[in-house]
């Protein structure tokens, strides 16, 4: 970790020196941890140092995001067997923790356009995660289960020419390919993992009635991505659900893969140009999973060599509101359309219908 920062320091220390830019300091609010739906906990920052020029006529930048709160939440998994559990189950086990994550690392252009980075960057970061359990410990299948401290490094790229009118219709491609390694001397829970995504979005414009502010616009979402993780012992907040809305179980899988085609409609605005937006959407969902891990070699999600796995399926739908660009709350629901995995396990509640509410908030300063 040392070494990693010091060499940090070095790229860019030998870019101030190669620039011709005059590098800047920025800062935003980009996130706030919620806890119980909407009691805001803590806030995630980012920061920036930039622009340098390492390569002629392309742009580097430092940048951070340092997030620390309080969190309230339910782990989705057995603490002796690490079985799957639904969504609502009443004796889930909770955990209770302030934490806080940090991360530091460059972005890179590779496109010579001075507005533009993005259009197509690399990028690398080293990520520190802390977290102090403040209720009772309790024995577990999760050596991160009470507390926790641990680090990775992960790098990408990434490649993004969407754009957004002044009525909030996007266009345009993004690709994401991007990786990260949690080594075990890393830990101090010995937890030990590594991951690998790529993923593909188009928004493709529909119509959009003219007018000063938005009466009626449309446009498509079109996503696919695969994912996978393995590892010795993956930290509890890695264990990510499938992208797949309206399934009770997190299916939290090796491999995740999924795609979906959604319909955004944007109703009249209520202030502004597209100041106070109202969306509503439809969404139909496909994927596919395979694989637990952190799971006893005895769980009945296990049979012989075979583990869970199958294909996912739902449709569903949604109103979203967007708030000055800054902030945006959603509810969406949904329905399973598949039933059980391969060894013929419930992954739905008998097709009952999910729900969700979303907050979100994007501040810029």
């Amino acid at each position: 970790m040392r070494r990693f920062a010091a060499l940090l320091v070095a790229f860019f220390l030998a870019a101030q020196v190669a620039g011709s830019q005059e590098a800047g300091f920025s800062w935003s609010l980009y996130n706030i941890k919620v806890n119980w739906f909407v009691v805001p906990t803590g806030p995630i920052l980012k920061f920036g140092y930039g622009p340098w020029q390492l390569l002629p006529g392309l742009r580097t930048d430092l940048e951070s995001e340092l997030g620390f709160g309080y969190e309230n939440f339910r782990v989705y998994r057995d603490d002796v067997t690490g079985n799957p559990q639904p969504f609502g189950a009443t004796e889930m086990p909770r955990t209770n923790k302030p934490d806080l994550q940090w991360e530091l690392g460059f972005r890179q252009g590779l496109i010579p356009l001075e507005e533009s980075r993005d259009l197509l960057s690399v990028w690398g970061s080293l990520n520190l995660r802390a977290e102090v359990n403040l209720g009772t410990s309790v024995a577990s299948i999760f050596p991160d289960r009470n507390s926790a401290g641990m680090g990775s490094l992960a790098g990408g790229l990434l490649l993004d020419n969407t754009t957004k009118t002044d009525h909030k219709v996007r266009d345009g491609i993004q690709v994401i390919a991007e990786g990260e390694w949690g080594p075990s001397f890393l830990s101090l829970q010995a937890t030990d993992f590594w991951r690998l995504k790529a993923e593909v979005t188009e928004f493709v414009p529909l119509f959009d009635l003219e007018g000063e502010s938005n009466l009626l616009s449309a446009y498509l979402v079109l996503r696919a991505n695969t994912k996978y993780i393995q590892g010795s012992q993956v930290p509890i907040f890695m264990l990510e659900e499938t992208d797949v809305r309206a399934y009770p179980l997190r299916l939290d899988t090796r491999l995740r893969a999924y795609a979906t085609a959604e319909l955004r409609v944007n109703l009249p605005s209520l202030l502004g140009k597209a100041d106070l937006l109202p969306t509503m959407f439809v969404f139909s969902d496909n994927g596919y999973y395979s694989g637990y891990n952190d799971m006893s070699s005895t769980s009945v999600w296990k049979s012989g060599t075979q583990d869970s796995s199958g294909p996912l399926a739902s449709v569903g739908g949604g109103l979203s509101l967007d708030v000055l660009g800054l902030a945006s709350v959603v509810v969406s629901a949904g329905l399973p359309l598949l039933d059980n995995d391969s060894l013929g396990l419930p992954i739905s509640n008998n097709k009952a219908f999910w729900w969700t509410i979303e907050l979100g908030l994007h501040l810029s300063v």
